[in-house]
């Protein structure tokens, strides 16, 4: 049993047991020496199981450990920390506001400005202006300041629309100053316009057209077809893009010839999620072709895409999703087909509720047969209720709840008086699962 297990098993042992408090503080300080280490399996666990928990003792031990961690370690703990209530964790925040690790100084100094203190923002400015910082620290950084218009901030953050910035540091910015609306930056951007590289001219365009300057559709269109277009710049376009902003038809055609040409090593999905939000019909045949592609998360993202394009998915090539292939897309597929009133998917969800390879498409599976409404999902309904998974057994207490209401709006059984908890495991819950099995029997074939 590695550290992590041991620290694990002597928590629950400390939850069970109630201990005292110096063996509790002992634990703790075990899971946050784990927390700050280098495994990061081990990393990954001990952050679990203080996130489950959040022992208060465990706050001056990640404000004093933390500042030494790797940079991953810390993100880890400013998660744990945002977690408590801020009038627990401003004495965290103002050590490392006085501190010198640059990512946590940024983040108690944020948290500081969030908190009325105005001064904390030169602290922020102060971080985000420096030209020394890694690309991974500077952006992390940068990932802290969103909402922020201080004056200060907002020029430090301007300071990284240059050419020469990494992929990284100049997407964030752009990021972070097209939420910000600041005008100031557009003079900015445009001179990135002639820059040789395709992935600071496509963000830069990409800025310029989310605060609205559509003149500037073509030279992103341009951009997006080049050949040498990185990766990492076209997911940085694509957060700019991805917030309500219309697009101009040679972007949305610029767009398609992405799809239509699959750079090597890029995953579409998030060109197929652009198409979709735009609702661009000419992209529909190109999508359909992706529907039976063996990458599940891109058939997928095909399918959301060709529900949100006017007459993308006719019922016969909805229908045709409905047998083998992935579960979850052929969950989608039910779905769609039910919105249409065509409940002919109902047989793939109901052998999905009963055999999907995961809790996930199992618990959406019974998400999904709440719109169905039929007596037919009862009994897979009250089977999964006895699944291994809770969230599974939630999600089947929900829709077969709402199920019985419209079946029998005037009878139906109550699960909680019957004793039945889905966060009880199926043994405990056998008695009530007998009650409840013996209602249906009487139930199902009553007059009413």
């Amino acid at each position: 049993m590695g550290r992590v297990l041991r620290t694990l098993a002597g928590l629950l042992a400390l939850c069970v047991a109630a201990p005292s408090a110096r063996a509790a503080g002992e634990d703790v300080e075990a899971l946050v020496r784990v927390l700050v280490g280098e495994d990061q399996t081990e990393r990954y666990d001990a952050y679990r199981a203080l996130l489950a928990s959040r022992p208060p003792e465990a706050l001056p031990l990640l404000a004093k450990a933390l500042p030494g961690a790797p940079l991953i370690a810390q993100n880890y703990g400013v998660s744990l920390v945002a977690g408590y209530p801020a009038a627990q964790t401003k004495a965290v925040h103002e050590k490392w506001a006085a501190g010198d690790a640059p990512y946590l100084k940024v983040v108690g100094a944020v948290a500081l400005l969030r908190a009325g203190n105005a001064k904390a923002a030169a602290t922020v400015a102060e971080v985000i202006a420096r030209d020394d910082l890694p690309p991974d620290v500077m952006s992390f950084c940068l990932g802290q300041v969103s909402g922020l218009k201080d004056a200060a901030v907002l020029d430090a953050v301007r300071g990284h629309v240059r050419s020469e910035e990494p992929t990284g540091t100049l997407g964030s910015a752009l990021w972070h100053l097209a939420n910000a609306g600041d005008e100031p930056s557009k003079k900015l951007a445009d001179r990135l316009l002639g820059s040789p590289s395709a992935g600071v001219r496509a963000m830069a365009a990409a800025f310029l057209l989310r605060l609205g300057d559509e003149a500037r559709a073509a030279e992103l269109a341009a951009a997006l077809g080049a050949d040498d277009l990185p990766y990492d710049a076209f997911s940085r376009v694509y957060s700019l893009l991805s917030a309500g902003t219309r697009l101009p038809a040679p972007v949305l055609d610029a767009l398609l010839g992405l799809l239509e040409r699959e750079p090597q090593g890029w995953s579409l999905t998030l060109v197929v999620d652009l198409l979709g939000d735009a609702g661009y019909a000419k992209a529909a045949p190109a999508l359909r072709k992706l529907l039976e592609r063996d990458d599940t998360l891109l058939s997928k993202a095909a399918f959301t895409a060709l529900t949100r394009i006017p007459g993308g998915l006719t019922p016969d090539v909805v229908k045709s999703l409905l047998t083998g292939g992935d579960d979850a897309r052929r969950v989608a597929a039910a779905e769609a087909l039910r919105r249409g009133d065509d409940l002919a998917g109902l047989p793939a969800v109901l052998e999905v509720l009963a055999k999907g390879k995961t809790s996930i498409v199992r618990a959406e599976a019974a998400r999904v047969l709440a719109g169905f409404r039929v007596r037919a999902s009862v009994e897979p309904l009250l089977d999964a209720l006895s699944d291994p998974d809770v969230s599974v057994r939630a999600a089947a207490v929900t829709t077969l709840e709402s199920t019985l209401r419209v079946l029998y709006p005037y009878r139906r059984i109550d699960l909680d008086a019957a004793g039945y908890t889905s966060g009880k495991s199926p043994e405990a819950n056998a008695e009530a699962m007998r009650r409840v099995r013996a209602w249906w029997a009487s139930a199902k074939d009553a007059e009413w």
